[in-house]
């Protein structure tokens, strides 16, 4: 389960379109491709995000945790209780949504695991990863900044690797 900021960050970064290099099937809700601009919209559709749509009593059970868990939005809601009901990995940025999957048992991830996750599948060359980083926090993404150094650090030395073994 892919939420918004995750779908942004990487178009920040010049990379949504390598998302299609991923392993995984991706998914998201129509609550939150509602909350992504008509470009990106358009570009999720392309993409072959699957966007599942939700019934009236779904939605319901959305209230409930919103109730529950101050902080979120409808769309986050629905994004986390469709990771739940699937036993997805749902993939965010959003703190308030990160510590309610984690309350709720739901295996969580950011857009730093997407990006690995693409440099690991070949889709996006280390390289590209770490210029993707830095354009995300250029653009004014909240990513953790210990965490961006460390992957910054890796992919660096994975580019070098890479370097060595094709010259």
């Amino acid at each position: 389960m892919v939420d918004a900021c995750v779908i942004i960050d990487l178009d920040d970064g010049g990379i949504l379109d390598k998302l299609g290099g991923c392993p995984s099937t991706l998914s998201t809700t129509d609550f939150v491709n509602n909350e992504l601009t008509n470009p990106l919209r358009l570009q999720v559709r392309r993409l072959g995000i699957h966007i599942v749509r939700h019934t009236p009593s779904q939605v319901e059970g959305f209230s409930k945790l919103l109730e529950s868990d101050r902080g979120m939005s409808m769309a986050d809601a629905s994004v986390l209780v469709l990771a739940q009901r699937l036993g997805a990995v749902l993939v965010t940025g959003d703190r308030p949504l990160k510590n309610a999957a984690k309350k709720n048992g739901v295996t969580v991830h950011g857009t730093l695991w997407v990006l690995d996750v693409l440099v690991s599948a070949g889709a996006v060359s280390a390289g590209k990863a770490i210029e993707a980083v830095r354009a995300t926090l250029k653009a004014g993404s909240r990513l953790p900044a210990v965490e961006c150094q460390r992957m910054i650090r890796s992919w660096a030395a994975k580019s070098l690797t890479e370097g060595s073994a094709t010259g």
